[in-house]
């Protein structure tokens, strides 16, 4: 036997294990908008860690679920979505993308402040989503799998 090796190519190819999806949490009051956010989520292969119309349910998800990015409305009955982002982030650093319909430099600003890695002013452009979320999570320096 000799202890010469072959020239001949090796082909074995090696799986790397699935990674798992890049979770969100969806916070917003229009039911139309949540579906359309997730059905968008789940076609890009993230998944949906959860979702609420909400900002104190939002803060209780936030600190259960651990999501990796959130989007969330500004607009919303009771704690409005600056507010609910400050508190998220008083908690917990985490990329998100604020839904607003409003384009003011005023609204913009305030999100921005109080935490917003990026927003988008709605209605949501599908084509829009997906780099928003990537500015938010490169912000944070989080890679998608």
């Amino acid at each position: 036997m000799s202890d010469e090796l072959s020239s001949a190519p090796m082909t074995e190819t090696l799986e790397e294990p699935p990674r798992p999806a890049l979770r969100a949490l969806i916070v917003d009051d229009d039911a139309t908008t949540v579906l359309l956010l997730r059905r968008a989520l789940a076609d890009a292969g993230f998944e949906v860690a959860g979702y609420t119309s909400n900002g104190a349910d939002a803060i209780r998800m936030a600190r259960e679920t651990q999501p990796d990015f959130i989007l969330m409305d500004y607009s919303m009955p009771g704690m409005d979505g600056a507010e609910t982002t400050r508190q998220i982030m008083a908690e917990r650093r985490v990329p998100i993308v604020m839904l607003t319909g409003h384009s003011d430099p005023e609204h913009v600003n305030q999100a921005l402040e109080a935490g917003a890695s990026t927003y988008l002013v709605k209605p949501i452009n599908r084509g829009l989503l997906l780099p928003a979320i990537q500015t938010a999570l490169d912000v944070f320096a989080v890679r998608r799998p």
